[in-house]
């Protein structure tokens, strides 16, 4: 029998010495080695038990992007209890009604005031008195602190130095050990549990596939609720005995990654996006030579991936490593992207500077899925042991790690092949996700398209940033942000004048630029709509209304241009 918490206690055990995690705080970088890594969780595992903690009891975790959530979520599971993660950008009544649908004993978080906003949030009185709140270091205002667990398990380990390893050698493999919140995509967040087998053979083909080798070094850049960051970065370099870098903050992720110089990273494609749009700006403030360089650049290396041939060793020696180093990237021997397909431009421009891109397909029940080198027009290769298929459209997946029960009702029975939700077509090995099932829209002529396809293939204009496809009347609309850093090129190139965003939009010529490029990419499209601001981070956007909704605190964004295209003129 093999878990997580074996594979580790066998790593202290034959390898004390290793480097588990290194932690930015107060400026300082903070080693961790496998020996300690694995005695605090000990500590708190057995702190954890101590305060009555047991098997099949649910622990609910809601702690930032910091090693005590990798060492609570680890503990936890070491008691044979299960650890929810709660998403972190969540607001405190959203928690409160997610906590009440998973029947938690604990809730762990960052400070007693977190504890007493969430506690307010929760459904009744016995909702209060049952769910025990712990707060990370010294407890304080009535509640437990982590430090008091880890205080208690220390002593109850120096009476029975034996009590940790009992614990472990205690657990089943085959009963649930997490719970991970899906992102709501169809139509509700849902708790699906993992067990504690699945998150070794999730994590063990994970880093098989990326080539994870003990002591490379990656960079936890999300919060450990992410759906996929446990699954593709953390657990996986657990298995593998890489280092985990955490930042100090979520701000300071660049400039970890400046100090560690990490070999794997795993990032969303929209950061992968505004590190790209970082490298052309800086080539655009380029004087003299090195202007010259970043245009001899583009027409060799860029043009070169253009065209479907690799860039020359010249090019990426001379502005490839120099780009990547100014990111912290020139170590990397994979960069994973998932989230949405990469835009083409993206692409181009990272394989132009040879950095070793790869996409990845990834849901929350069926971990990484496929893995791969992403083209324009192809797929991504589907890992060694998936199993794929497609049913009226929709992907289905099976393996070992596959997870399909959720945490309300962990006795019914595991389906084999999961529906994704995604449409997506199979070419042998390989899968093209093309979106959600729910973002099928019908066109002018009745057919189904993908909403998400459409916006994809917007986002490969390098004059547009983001796209927003809704439905108005029974027509198709986009809601359109330019890219501002291309646009402002293109019009500083045609003496057009400027000074904000909104100016930049208002321009004539800008708005049959970008309508030129709706008519080339999705002739679906009747009608868009150019955005006086930015899209806020973090706001969903939903696809019906003729205004654009925000969530909770969002402005609605004013209209500037509005461009309609005639049924007979677009092909």
């Amino acid at each position: 029998m093999t878990t997580l918490l074996h594979l580790l206690v066998d790593r202290a055990r034959t390898n004390p010495e290793q480097l588990a995690t290194i932690a930015k705080r107060r400026g300082r970088w903070i080693p961790t080695t496998a020996s300690d890594f694995v005695d605090r969780i000990a500590a708190t595992a057995v702190g954890l038990a101590e305060a009555g903690l047991t098997t099949g009891d649910r622990v609910a975790i809601l702690v930032g992007n910091v090693p005590d959530w990798l060492i609570v979520d680890l503990a936890v599971q070491s008691v044979g209890a299960v650890s929810v993660a709660i998403p972190a950008d969540h607001d405190d009544a959203a928690v409160g009604g997610l906590l009440a649908g998973v029947d938690v004993s604990m809730l762990v978080v960052e400070d007693p005031t977190d504890a007493a906003r969430i506690r307010s949030h929760l459904a009744d009185e016995a909702q209060h008195s049952a769910v025990q709140f712990v707060c990370l270091g010294e407890g304080e205002d009535g509640f437990t602190g982590v430090d008091e667990l880890i205080a208690a398990g220390t002593d109850a380990l120096g009476r029975n130095p034996d009590a940790y390893t009992q614990l472990v050698e205690r657990l089943d493999a085959g009963a649930p050990a997490t719970a991970t919140f899906t992102a709501g995509a169809a139509g509700r967040e849902r708790p699906i549990v993992h067990r504690a087998l699945d998150l070794v053979n999730q994590a063990r083909r994970v880093a098989a596939n990326l080539g994870l080798e003990p002591n490379d070094v990656t960079v936890a850049s999300l919060d450990p609720s992410h759906p996929f960051e446990r699954a593709v970065t953390i657990y996986p370099a657990l298995v593998s005995g890489a280092v985990l870098a955490y930042p100090e903050n979520t701000s300071t992720t660049t400039q970890s990654m400046l100090e560690v110089r990490p070999t794997f990273v795993h990032l969303p494609v929209d950061r992968v996006r505004a590190a790209t749009a970082t490298v052309h700006a800086r080539f655009r403030r380029n004087r003299g030579l090195k202007r010259l360089v970043g245009a001899w650049w583009s027409r060799s290396a860029l043009e070169a991936v253009q065209n479907g041939r690799r860039p020359s060793r010249l090019a990426v020696r001379i502005v490839g490593r120099p780009a990547l180093k100014s990111l912290g990237w020139e170590n990397l021997s994979t960069l994973l992207i998932t989230g949405a397909r990469v835009p083409l431009d993206v692409l181009m421009t990272m394989q132009a500077l040879g950095a070793p891109v790869r996409g990845g397909y990834a849901t929350v029940e069926t971990g990484l899925v496929a893995a791969g080198v992403p083209r324009s027009s192809d797929g991504l290769p589907v890992l060694d042991d998936v199993s794929v298929s497609v049913s009226d459209g929709q992907l289905l997946v099976d393996s070992d790690g596959v997870s399909s029960v959720e945490l309300s009702d962990t006795s019914e029975p595991r389906v084999r092949a999961v529906a994704t939700g995604d449409r997506a077509n199979l070419l042998d090995r390989s899968v093209m996700v093309l979106g959600p099932e729910r973002s099928v829209v019908t066109n002018r002529a009745g057919a189904s398209v993908l909403a998400a396809e459409i916006e994809s293939a917007l986002r490969d204009s390098p004059y547009i940033a983001l796209a927003r496809v809704r439905v108005d009347s029974s027509s198709l609309h986009v809601d359109i942000e330019i890219d501002f850093d291309s646009v402002s090129d293109w019009a500083a190139e045609r003496k057009l004048h400027f000074t904000t965003f909104a100016s930049l939009v208002a321009i004539d010529d800008v708005s049959t630029l970008i309508a030129d490029e709706v008519a080339r990419l999705a002739p679906d499209i009747e009608h868009h709509d150019l955005l006086t601001s930015p899209f806020q981070q973090g706001r969903d956007i939903t696809r019906t209304g003729s205004t654009i909704h925000r969530g909770p605190g969002g402005d609605n964004d004013t209209v500037v241009s509005s461009t309609e295209h005639e049924s007979a003129g677009v092909e």
